[in-house]
C-alpha cells in the first residue's frame, strides 16, 4: 500500500507541483522585466511598490504555513485510504463472511471525509489569499498613484505608464503567491516519495560477482519416486 500510494497519488501531486514551480520561474522573469522598466521611469515609486509588495508578502505569509499543513494532512489521508482499500480487497471474503460490510464502509467513508475536508481546507486558504491580494493590491495601487501625483509630482504620462505596469505586476504577484502555495502543498508528497526511495536504496540487496558454475561430470537422479 505504501508503494501504491507513493507511485499513484504522490507522484501525481509532485507532477502538479513541478508545473507550478516552472510557472514561478517564468513569472519571476516577467516581473523583473516590468520592474526594470518601472525603475527607469521612477526609482522612488518603484521602491515604494516593492516595499508594499514585501509588506503584503509578510502580512499574508501565514497562509503558506497553512498550505503546508494541508498538504501534510492530505498525504496522511491518501496513505490511510490506500491502506484500508488494499486490506478491504484482500479480505473481502472474510468481511462478507463475518458481516462486517457496514463497518468497513463506515471506516472508508470516514477516511474519504477526512480527505475531502483536507482538500476543501486548502482550496479555502487558496481562495481567501487570492481575494486578499486583489483587495489589498487595489488599495496599494491607489496609494502609489496618489503619492506619484501629489507628492512626487510625476508627469501624467509617466504616471499612466506606471499604473499600467503595476496593474500587470500585481496579478503576477498574486499568481506567484498562488504557485508558491501549490508548491508548498506538494512538498509533503515529494518528501514521502524521496523518503521511500532512500529507504529502498538503503535496503537494496547487494549483488556480488559470482563464479560461473561449471558441470564437469554429470547430474544423477537416484531412487526417484512419484505418486499422488
Amino acid at each position: 500500500t505504501d508503494f501504491s500510494h507513493v507511485l499513484t497519488s504522490n507522484i501525481q501531486r509532485v507532477g502538479i507541483g513541478t508545473h507550478y514551480l516552472l510557472s514561478l520561474s517564468s513569472t519571476l522573469v516577467m516581473m523583473a522585466a516590468y520592474l526594470f522598466v518601472a525603475i527607469k521611469l521612477s526609482v522612488a515609486v518603484t521602491l515604494l511598490a516593492l516595499l508594499c509588495g514585501l509588506l503584503l508578502w509578510l502580512l499574508l505569509r501565514k497562509h503558506n504555513r497553512l498550505s503546508s499543513q494541508a498538504g501534510q494532512e492530505l498525504s496522511r489521508t491518501h496513505q490511510r485510504i490506500h491502506h484500508h482499500l488494499s486490506e478491504h480487497l484482500a479480505s473481502m471474503h472474510l468481511i462478507k463472511a463475518h458481516g462486517l460490510n457496514k463497518a468497513q464502509s463506515q471506516l472508508f467513508e470516514k477516511e474519504i471525509d477526512r480527505q475531502r475536508n483536507s482538500q476543501l481546507s486548502f482550496q479555502a486558504i487558496h481562495s481567501r489569499l487570492l481575494m486578499l491580494y486583489k483587495m489589498l493590491g487595489a488599495v496599494t495601487l491607489a496609494i502609489l498613484v496618489y503619492l506619484a501625483v501629489a507628492v512626487i509630482e510625476l508627469p501624467g504620462v509617466t504616471v499612466l505608464v506606471l499604473i499600467a505596469i503595476f496593474a500587470r505586476t500585481l496579478p503576477m504577484l498574486s499568481s506567484f503567491q498562488s504557485g508558491y502555495q501549490h508548491v508548498l502543498h506538494m512538498l509533503p508528497a515529494y518528501q514521502a516519495w524521496r523518503s521511500l526511495l532512500d529507504d529502498c536504496q538503503a535496503h537494496q540487496e547487494l549483488v556480488t560477482a559470482q563464479q560461473p558454475v561449471t558441470l564437469n561430470d554429470a547430474i544423477t537422479l537416484q531412487d526417484l519416486r512419484f505418486s499422488y
